[in-house]
């Protein structure tokens, strides 16, 4: 089976070197061949570029076909439209070339470039939807919930469910809002929840020797979006450090640190008690395996669409993570498997409760190994079977 991949990331992103290669290699063991139409920043293709140069290697020594696009910033309403178009043009004369069975599209822009090559060649869409993003944009304010701007996208994210033969999302949430959305659609379709998954591959050379530094530290990975909630987290380590006095934490992040370091002086914590580093993939499990614990705070019951990676990634490093309750999914991995303590509320009655907790938690013998094995239910090998199911279903006949 052939298979049109189209991604407005780029190759050499975070986001598609965790979230799309390993699934796509997976997914070539079982026999599936792939071409990829992603869209790449001037930086990140450079023709020596040694990361771009090893980038084609790979994909070429797979049997992929990877074409690129350049991916545009400014100005921000013509460069989409630009982009949009160009991109159509380019998946459709790809689709040509390679006669893919399917089109799988890696979030919303992709679903609306891979669309006409999907109606012109008459193949099934797979729309990636993972998390809405009309509701991560009003939960960011980068528009009003409500406002044209979110009803637009709400509008498109709908098109693209219903044009779909398959959708993919992120939690059971998602999935019972998408079936009840579908309801009345007569069209047979089928709705596959992958959450966010880890590469074990990255974390696999790690070893007990390397782990913990003196003293307590807890760690944050990844970005400081709107839908995370920095100075709850700050004030939940201020709240450890009464206990645990010499206590630090670590924040790994791409991220602008001028809003952390911000926040952690209307908190009141010492300069040097946080550290931040603009970490990169490579870099993550070696800062991981010497924390002692890893945290992630959203608004409670907002954005129940969506598995941060940094969950798999936490718990890969065989380490617990303390999470807020009304975070969906990630609450019923979390307690089911024993992997971590979750927060009742934003309040210091609350945090006292989660660090009492989490203490008790990392005596435990056996926990390191529930990490580990909670893991694996987040595996890149996972998330690849699951995608290929999708694949199969559709390979069986399911029509356009």
């Amino acid at each position: 089976m052939k298979v049109l991949y189209v991604s407005y990331n780029g190759a050499m992103e975070p986001l598609f070197q965790s979230q799309g290669i390993p699934y796509i290699m997976n997914a070539r063991k079982g026999g599936y061949d792939f071409s990829i139409l992603t869209f790449e920043s001037d930086e990140n293709i450079r023709a020596c570029d040694p990361l771009f140069l090893r980038m084609k290697d790979k994909f070429s020594g797979a049997g992929i076909i990877w074409r690129y696009l350049r991916f545009h910033r400014k100005p921000v309403f013509i460069a989409k439209i630009y982009d949009l178009l160009r991109g159509i043009g380019a998946a459709i004369m790809l689709s040509l070339k390679s006669k893919p069975d399917a089109i799988h599209a890696r979030g919303l822009f992709s679903a609306l470039i891979a669309l006409p090559a999907s109606f012109i060649m008459r193949k099934p869409l797979v729309f990636d939807t993972r998390s809405k993003l009309s509701e991560a944009y009003a939960i960011t304010g980068k528009w009003e919930k409500g406002g044209i701007a979110a009803r637009i996208i709400s509008f498109l994210e709908d098109l693209c469910i219903n044009s779909a033969k398959a959708i993919v999302v992120e939690t059971s949430d998602h999935k019972a809002e998408t079936e009840e959305f579908l309801s009345g659609n007569k069209t047979n379709k089928m709705v596959e929840v992958i959450p966010c998954c880890v590469d074990l591959e990255r974390f696999k050379n790690m070893k007990d020797v390397e782990r913990q530094e003196p003293g307590f530290t807890i760690a944050y990975l990844g970005s400081l979006s709107g839908w995370y909630c920095l100075k709850e987290t700050l004030a939940f380590f201020k709240n450890m450090k009464k206990t645990l006095p010499e206590s630090k934490m670590v924040f790994l992040t791409r991220d602008d640190p001028k809003e952390i370091l911000k926040d952690i002086k209307e908190i009141g914590l010492a300069d040097d008690a946080v550290k931040i580093f603009g970490s990169g993939p490579d870099d993550v499990p070696n800062y991981l395996a010497r924390s002692s614990a890893g945290i992630v705070f959203k608004y409670p019951n907002q954005r129940l669409s969506s598995f941060p990676i940094k969950i798999g990634e936490y718990l890969a490093s065989g380490i617990p993570v303390v999470i807020n309750r009304g975070m969906g999914d990630v609450e019923r991995f979390v307690s089911d498997n024993g992997v971590g303590v979750v927060i009742d509320r934003f309040d210091e009655d609350s945090f006292s409760r989660g660090v009492s907790g989490l203490l008790e938690l990392i005596k435990e013998k056996d926990l390191r190994k529930r990490c580990l094995s909670a893991a694996r239910k987040l595996s890149v090998e996972t998330g690849a079977r699951k995608y290929i199911s999708v694949y199969e279903w559709i390979g069986k006949g399911a029509a356009v």
